[in-house]
């Protein structure tokens, strides 16, 4: 696809620490995968740091390839999936691209926004 992909062991662990080896969003440690979060069939970003979220396979397959702010609004009670959690994802992700939590969310939503129909 041309995306980049230089997501690497050193930034696995900092990722993974970050989260103690647990899911973002549940804490759990169990069936623990890496998520785009910004998928790469929306050819926006790639596999790189900053755009990598630990979740259980679980609330990846549930997440998919949709915006991470509309599927946790959509799906938040029905995985009892707790604000705190993904707030605090969210800090870590927006940090992780030099950016506030704001402009983060900005940011995504014009990935999505800018796909064809």
């Amino acid at each position: 696809i041309g995306l980049p992909d230089t997501f690497n062991i050193k930034d696995y662990n900092k990722t993974m620490e970050f989260f103690s080896y647990k899911c973002a969003l549940t804490g759990t440690d169990k069936d623990v995968e890496l998520d785009h979060v910004i998928p790469l069939s929306i050819k926006k970003v790639g596999t790189v740091y900053g755009n990598m979220l630990p979740l259980t396979r679980e609330l990846n397959k549930s997440k998919s390839n949709k915006n991470i702010f509309k599927w946790f609004e959509e799906n938040s009670s029905e995985f009892s999936l707790n604000v705190k959690n993904f707030k605090k994802a969210i800090e870590f992700l927006a940090t992780s691209n030099n950016m506030t939590p704001a402009e983060y969310k900005e940011f995504v939503f014009k990935c999505f926004d800018s796909q064809s129909p």
